[in-house]
């Protein structure tokens, strides 16, 4: 079989795919694992040569294929060689790290910003061993960018993540050595939500009445009472919308951990987007909240210029509200997770599925829409 890193990537099917680069190279697939497996003759002995060389998700094709070849070439010289045993520079476990993000479809500005931090912050240990950065230099160099405590976190925050690579890890024998950092730990910028109902009645009132825009008046209250990120928000698309079944169905490329979600509709998130609706249809939109302006033909500010310049919450402090609001009540902390897009923990976000428990969800959504606008007067 043509075996293509796009094609290892997708294969789940179980099975043995031989690849036809590489004679003797083998990917075996199960319902739980995808492995790299040499299978071919030792040359000294006559005998099996087999040779289990690694996942398919800590090692790629091409990595794969190199140590199938210096096994391959080793035994036709009747020798035996081991699984590499020189550690990888920093360089290449950031090329690693970054191009398994590109193949899961994460975020690209967020991989372009750790690419950006890697070359510019840590570019001379870039061709350092990884087993030769120790937490002595890490804390050093964390020092030294400690004029700027947030930046210096999300620096080794990414090599973090880079050394924690199983095909990375497994040449730390002391383990990853920026677990020994202390971070800094800074709030990140804005950090303000509302934090009682009274302050939500005044923000309401601010949005209701002097918001003139009335696409953005609708986004910035769904944007409150759902907890959504702006950014999925905006994108949202008339089709995605199933006001029956109060839910709203959004795909994996638009949301922030690339799977899809079932956003479920509280009732005055219900009728949000109802008024919502009657807009976009006016304008024979397929977008929820089109703009005239947008290359995209969606909103892309995501917040009102007068009411943010009066102080009033916008952005992502929405969202830090609705979470808090969410904490008041007394929902599993399972469905608080799920309301937020974030992953819920343990067998629950294992096994459960979001449309079996879609009622459950509606009625927490619901809670905490409560909790928000318990002294918010008017609607509409």
């Amino acid at each position: 079989m043509k075996l293509t890193q796009t094609i290892v990537d997708r294969l789940r099917t179980p099975g043995k795919y031989n690849d036809d680069h590489t004679r003797g190279l083998h990917l075996y697939v199960t319902e739980h694992s995808r492995t790299w497996k040499i299978h071919t003759t030792h040359k000294g002995t006559n005998r099996a040569l087999k040779r289990t060389l690694g996942r398919a998700d800590d090692y790629t094709l091409i990595e794969a294929r190199r140590w199938a070849d210096a096994i391959l070439t080793a035994n036709r010289r009747g020798e035996r060689i081991e699984a590499p045993s020189t550690a990888p520079t920093l360089q290449e476990a950031v090329d690693r790290f970054l191009a398994t993000r590109e193949r899961r479809g994460k975020a690209e500005r967020a991989t372009a910003n750790h690419r950006y931090r890697f070359n510019k912050y840590l570019g001379d240990w870039l061709d350092r061993p990884v087993n030769k950065i120790t937490i002595e230099d890490i804390e050093a160099r964390h020092e030294k960018l400690s004029h700027a405590p947030r930046l210096a976190d999300q620096v080794f925050e990414g090599l973090r993540a880079v050394l924690n690579q199983k095909a990375v890890l497994r040449f730390l024998p002391s383990g990853n050595p920026v677990l020994g950092l202390e971070f800094y730990r800074v709030p990140p910028k804005g950090g303000r939500p509302m934090t009682n109902a009274a302050d939500v009645a005044v923000w309401w009132r601010a949005v209701s009445g002097s918001c003139r825009n009335d696409i953005m008046r609708n986004f910035l209250r769904l944007q409150l009472v759902t907890g959504m990120r702006g950014g999925a928000l905006a994108q949202t698309e008339v089709a995605w919308i199933d006001l029956p079944g109060r839910v709203i169905v959004y795909p994996a490329h638009v949301m922030k951990a690339r799977r899809n979600w079932r956003l479920p509709l509280s009732n005055i998130s219900t009728d949000l987007v109802d008024a919502a609706l009657l807009l976009a249809n006016a304008r024979g939109s397929k977008w929820l909240f089109p703009s005239d302006t947008s290359k995209s033909g969606h909103i892309t500010e995501l917040h009102d210029r007068e009411l943010k310049a009066q102080g009033y919450v916008m952005g992502h402090d929405l969202r830090r509200t609705f979470i808090s609001f969410a904490m008041q009540t007394s929902i599993p902390n399972g469905l608080r997770l799920y309301l937020a897009d974030h992953a819920v923990e343990g067998i629950q976000g294992l096994y459960a599925d979001p449309v079996a428990f879609h009622d459950a969800a509606v009625k927490a959504a619901n809670d905490v829409a409560r909790a928000l606008t318990r002294e918010v007067l008017h609607f509409h």
